[in-house]
């Protein structure tokens, strides 16, 4: 009986190893030269480019290739609205008081960071304070549009 016990087994791990070895050539046969490539879509490669590129010019400090944006194109467009600018990154911590950020209309933690001064409340925005990253994790804003912003959380009911 032993011997029939053996027998069986190893039948059965023939079979099982010859079923997976059957599925492995069939998905191999399947799929094999369907491989997708940038020249089956023309429009992958602008989708994919990045959206800027470095020339070293010197080894002092990378210059900014043409068309990229710079930061004073980015000063030179129309001030953003604080409320708009609040409205696209600030909220997330400060409409529920993540980690302890202040939430916007709550005077009383707003009363309490005004007693050190704007100017001590500008630079933390702009520098980060706790678990709040450098300028809020906003980009694309002047230091003026992030003081406004300040101002705005500051005086908002």
């Amino acid at each position: 009986m032993s011997n029939q016990n053996n027998a069986f087994k190893s039948v059965m791990y023939i079979a099982i190893l010859f079923s997976i070895l059957v599925v492995l050539v069939v998905a191999f046969a399947l799929f094999k030269g369907h491989t997708a490539t940038v020249t089956e879509d023309p429009d992958a490669a602008e989708r994919i480019r990045p959206s800027a590129a470095f020339i070293k010019m010197d080894n002092k400090a990378p210059a900014v290739a043409e068309g990229a944006a710079t930061e004073e194109s980015a000063t030179e467009t129309a001030p953003k609205d604080p409320a708009s600018i609040y409205a696209s990154a600030c909220y997330i911590c400060h409409d529920t008081g993540v980690a302890g950020a202040p939430r916007k209309g709550d005077k009383e933690a707003w009363s309490s960071r005004v007693t050190t001064g704007m100017d001590a409340l500008y630079r933390s925005a702009m520098n980060g304070k706790g678990a709040m990253p450098p300028r809020g994790n906003t980009t694309g804003i002047s230091d003026d549009e992030l003081k406004a912003v300040v101002d705005y959380l500051v005086n908002a009911d």
